[in-house]
């Protein structure tokens, strides 16, 4: 069986695998991952990146990058150039494994924080309103229009003085007071 390694982490991976069972990249997105690790940085980010890899064991620069990758919610780029680093520098690098681990707690942070998004426009929302009204009085409609079916069955085959066995009876005559009918 021939191995891949995953273009997200470099793990050796089966040939038949689905997902990386390191990083958990799906294999169908290994081309387009690819291929988007291979874009810059935002235009903003490509100096304090340069300004980073030439003061690698400064602090304070990794954290001037970091900050401004969290002010330009580039956290997929930040990600990115810190995995090509893990690749030119070895993973077991500190600054990497550092880096790396304060971009996901950034981008994890950052997208607790945001507020739900509307996934709908307000038009779309207020049809959809309107068909589930429509459906519920349809529903509503159905269900009393049986309810009545049922009671007019039940109104029809057993009337008053019905017999248990099922058989059907005349209507009891009325009785007559002094040759007069009541």
């Amino acid at each position: 069986m021939s191995e891949r390694s995953c273009p997200k982490c470099d793990a050796a991976l089966a040939a038949a695998a689905e997902a990386c069972p390191s990083c958990g990249l799906a294999a169908a997105h290994f081309e387009s991952f690819a291929a988007a690790e291979l874009e810059g940085p935002p235009p903003e980010l490509a100096p304090l990146w340069q300004a980073v890899v030439a003061e690698w064991d400064s602090v304070p620069v990794h954290e001037i990058f970091l900050s401004a990758a969290a002010r330009l919610d580039a956290f997929v780029h930040a990600g990115r150039l810190y995995r090509r680093a893990a690749r030119e520098r070895g993973s077991g690098d500190p600054r990497v494994v550092a880096g790396l681990e304060r971009v996901r707690r950034m981008a994890e942070a950052a997208w607790l924080t945001r507020p739900p998004a509307e996934s709908t426009s307000e038009s779309e929302s207020q049809d959809n309103g309107a068909y589930r009204t429509a459906a519920l009085l349809l529903l509503s409609l159905l269900l009393l229009a049986s309810l009545g079916g049922i009671a007019v069955y039940i109104v029809r085959t057993l009337r008053p003085g019905d017999a248990q066995d099922g058989q059907v009876r005349p209507p009891p005559t009325q009785h007559v007071r002094d040759g007069v009918g009541n």
